[in-house]
Parts: structure tokens; sequence; C-alpha cells
């Protein structure tokens, strides 16, 4: 018994103190309100994280098959022909009536010799133009029978592919590729560009070197495909300061990526990131090929735990999310200039956070589908002698759901931003780069977000790119910014570039406050950044040119760097 008494004595002074401790936070928690500043949860964390990841060097999409010009030497014969009909051979691809329709003016009257072999010629430079890059129309051997002359065409068929095959990837993963190539049929420039294309996009592929040859029978060509490999484990391992004070500022990251490693063509990676204050999140992905069409099949899973310091250590406040994820990729179009691809992800976050001094807990589940049209497409477009640039255009749709699953939680939410239940949102994000001379370019962003009802803030639209603020500073349900950077090549290794970043967000698509739901943000600034070797690295220091921060500390200027080692 006695125990007992000490037992409800300890619970009693317990539960004493966290009253007191529950009221001082109380004044202080509507010392932030005043201030407005909001209490960082699961999803607002979420939103902070972007660690510098790895960045593999990009394969050069090569244009492996074309049309070479034509080299015709022609007859000085003036010997006139008569030709009375032209009959054509050996097409299939092209209907005669519009191969015919190139030629006909030779018929009925007289040619030299150059004027027919001119108009095999433009049969040849008709099938180059549909694509089919070593088709040939020639005059064979023959004697003129009535009048009648033969024009015969080589279609350029495919015989064989003649795999060379020097990666970690099996050979029956790339077949399901070359089979995708019409054999005995005539080799397309299009189809076969993409072909290889989409075989150089395997993970664990780091060249392909494609030849032709001659076949084993007349008008058949054989393929010879060599495919070099790519280094197995790529790594990087990072520092930066683009945390937040009450998660920490400082972060250390690392991540790790294998090609191959199964010999499927999948790619596989991990990454690891914490802070020097109590934050933690890793990430699990893995994503395979799973036709010779080019469809990929991806899945991941991350987890983030987090302890409020700083401002908010008196509150104690913790949590987690974990995400689930599995998503479908397949390229519409695949070509050297121009892409454009479907991908389809199916997603699951849960969500917790606990204020331990006012015990409250809150549990939600977000199930979202997304559906996203990625396009990027090269050009030769600029002044000058150096010029080009890249286009790129990604629009996504998201429908979810909302599952407040804490009685109290959506009490209050139902008395407030409604986030419970269905949601739809539509983000659309556009970039141009683009090359000035040899050693400056600038590039563009402008990205934006529309939403059907207020959010949840792991679902609101971030404004994560104003280099003067904190990166959750611009959180909303509905907004839009714009980011435009001028680079510089000082040295091979470092380059500089003037940055500025501004944008617009309406913190809730249906305000239920007083106080003001729209806020523009605006930064200017300089930074460096560059390679050299194993190593990678960058700095900005930004200027707001609007209102101070409210979601963490004001600095003006503000400094970032990050610092990589690549492995």
């Amino acid at each position: 018994m006695k125990f007992y008494l000490r037992k409800q004595v300890g619970r009693h002074n317990q539960k004493t103190l966290r009253m007191i401790s529950g009221m001082s936070v109380l004044v202080v928690m509507s010392s932030m309100v005043h201030a407005e500043i909001v209490i960082p949860d699961s999803g607002t964390i979420t939103q902070q994280l972007s660690p510098e990841q790895f960045k593999e060097i990009p394969k050069t999409d090569q244009q492996y098959f074309g049309s070479d010009p034509s080299q015709q030497n022609y007859s000085q014969d003036q010997t006139p022909i008569w030709v009375t009909k032209i009959q054509i051979e050996g097409n299939q691809q092209i209907a005669t009536t519009i191969l015919h329709d190139l030629v006909k003016s030779l018929e009925n009257k007289n040619n030299v010799m150059a004027d027919l072999q001119f108009g095999a010629e433009k049969i040849t430079q008709y099938y180059k133009k549909q694509g089919y890059f070593l088709a040939k129309a020639y005059l064979p051997k023959q004697k003129l029978e009535n009048g009648t002359l033969i024009i015969r065409v080589l279609e350029g068929q495919l015989g064989k592919v003649i795999l060379n095959n020097q990666s970690k990837i099996k050979d029956k993963v790339i077949q399901r590729y070359t089979d995708q190539l019409p054999h005995h049929q005539a080799l397309q420039q299009q189809q076969s560009n993409k072909t290889l294309l989409l075989i150089s996009d395997l993970s664990g592929v780091g060249q392909i070197q494609a030849n032709l040859q001659a076949g084993e029978q007349t008008g058949q060509t054989d393929l010879v495909l060599d495919v070099l490999e790519q280094q197995t484990w790529f790594g990087r391992i990072g520092i930066d300061n683009s945390g937040s004070r009450y998660t920490g500022k400082y972060r250390l990251s690392g991540y790790l990526e294998s090609n191959s490693l199964l010999g499927y063509g999948e790619k596989l990676s991990a990454q690891l990131l914490g802070s020097n204050q109590d934050l933690v999140s890793g990430s699990l992905n893995a994503r395979f090929p799973v036709t010779g069409t080019g469809l990929w099949l991806g899945g991941g899973y991350s987890r983030t735990q987090y302890e409020l310091g700083e401002q908010f250590k008196q509150l104690e406040a913790k949590g987690r999310s974990e995400n689930y994820n599995l998503n479908l990729v397949y390229p519409l179009i695949r070509s050297q200039k121009s892409n454009l691809n479907l991908k389809l992800l199916a997603e699951k976050r849960k969500l917790f956070d606990e204020i331990a001094v006012t015990d409250t807990e809150t549990f939600k589940q977000i199930e979202a589908s997304r559906i996203a049209l990625s396009f990027s497409r090269m050009d030769d477009w600029g002044v000058g002698e150096i010029k080009g640039g890249i286009n790129q255009l990604e629009l996504i749709t998201t429908i979810g759901n909302l599952d407040i699953q804490s009685p109290s939680a959506l009490n209050i939410d139902r008395l407030s931003a409604r986030t419970q239940g269905s949601f739809n949102k539509y983000e659309l994000k556009l970039a141009r780069q683009q090359r000035l001379t040899a050693s400056s370019w600038f590039t563009s962003e402008l990205y934006g977000q529309l939403a059907s009802k207020n959010l949840d803030s792991a679902e609101k639209l971030s404004l994560s790119q104003m280099r003067a603020y904190p990166a959750a500073e611009g959180l909303g349900d509905q907004g839009w910014g714009v980011s435009i950077n001028f680079y510089y090549q000082l040295t091979p290794w470092l380059n500089t570039y003037l940055f500025q970043d501004f944008g617009r967000i309406q913190q809730n698509k249906n305000p239920y406050l007083n106080d003001k739901n729209t806020r523009a943000l605006a930064s200017t600034g300089i930074g460096f950044g560059g390679g050299s070797q194993d190593f990678d690295y960058n700095a900005t220091l930004a200027w707001r040119t609007t209102s101070a921060a409210k979601s963490d500390q004001d600095q003006q200027p503000r400094f970032q760097f990050g610092v990589g080692w690549r492995f």
C-alpha cells in the first residue's frame, strides 16, 4: 500500500508539473502566434529536406543512325534512251503509286542515262526523308523491252543483331530491346535510334557503339552492337547549412547508388541525412526495366524523425513521417532532341506529431495518385556562333485523400482549415537553359500550383528557391515562383552566378483567419559553384528584397553553402 501511495503521489506531482509546464508553454505559444510563427510539423519538415544529392554526369544522347549525303556519280553518256513505262520493284514500305509519281516525268520521252540515274536518286531521297536511311534505288542491268525501264529498290532490311555485351546486364535484358527492331524489314531511322537510346538508358550501360555490316543475303544489313560497362557504384557524402535552427542548421548527408548490381539494368539507391540536432531522414529507392519498349517500374520508402529545438524546445515536440510509393514511367517520345515521359505514381504517407507538454498527438494519413507528363526539347536557338539550349516542361495532377485519425485534431480541423477528405492539386514547372557564349549561360524556371481546397502542410507549395529565406518560409496551397540565374565560367573548376528569385503564395485556398492570406517573397544575390576531381561545392549570398523571415531567424544577407565528395 505504501508503494501504491508513493506512486500516486509521484503521478500527482508529475501531473502538477506538467500542468505548470503546459501553462508556461501556452504563454510561449501565444507569443508565437502573435509573432506569426507556425509550429512546424512533420509535413513542414519534409518540405525542408533538400540536400545536395549525387548528380551523375548525364550520358550524351547519340544520333546513332542518320542519312549520309548522297554522292551520286552521273553518267556523261548522251545517248538517247526511249522510255515508255517505268516499273518499280522491291518496294514494300512505300506504295508503288507514290514512288511512280516521282519519276513519271521520264515516261514517253527520250532521256539520257544521267536523267534515269537522277530518277532513281529521287526515289532514294524520298525513302530517306521517310526515315529509311539504308534504302537505295538503282538501275539494274537490263534490256529495255518495249521501252519499259526497271528501277529496283533495296530498302535496307535488318538481317540480324550481333550483340557484344561488355556490361553487367544480362544479355536477355538487352535482347528484349533489340527484339523491338523489325527483323527482315527495312530499318527505320527513328525507331532504330529510339531502341538504342532506350538501351543506353539502362543503369549499367556506359556507352553504346553501333555499326552496320553487310548481311548474309542481298539487301540485308546486320547490326553490330557493342554495349560498354558503366561504373557499378556511385556515391556522395556532403555537408551543408541549409537546415533550420529548430531541427539543425548543419546537415550531413550520404547518398549511394548501384547500377545493374543484379544484372537487370536496375538502379538501387539509398540516402541518409542527419542534422546537428535531432533530425534524421533516410530513403530507399529502386527501379527496374519491365519491357523492351522502355517501361520502368519503381518503388521507394522514406522515413523522417525529428525533435524540435531552439525556440520550440519547451514544447517537447517531436514526430515522424513515412512515405511509401510505387511508380510506372513510360517514354512516349524518346529521341536525341525531344523526350516525353508519362509517370504514374501511387503514394501513401503516414504523419505523426506530438507535443508532450500538452499531451497532444496527431496521426494523419495521406493517400495520393499522381500523373505527370515531363517534356524536354533541345534546340539550336541563339545569337552568334555559340548557341543552343533546352526547354523543359512538367505537368503534375494529384488526386488524394487526407485522413486525420486523431479525434481532437479532426475536431480542430473541422472548425478551421477543413483539410480532411479528398483533394486535388495541379502543378506546373517550366524551365529554360540557354547558352550565351563559350563561357556564359543562363537558366530560368517558373513553377506553380493550384489546389481545390485547403491542403495539409505536406501537400502545400513551397517557395524553396527563395535563397534569402529559410527553406520552409513560403508555404501555401496555391502560388507561383520564378528563379533566374546568369552564370559565368571563371575557370574550368569554378563558376560564378547572379540570381533573382521571386514568388507569391496564397497560404490557404479558403481563408479561415483574419490574418493576411497572401505573401510575396523576393531575393537577389551572388553565388559560386563548381567541381574539381571528386569534389563539388556551391555557396550563395542572398539579400531579401521583401519582408523579414517569419519561420526562422531572419538573416540579411543569408549565407548558404554545400560541399560534397563523390566516389
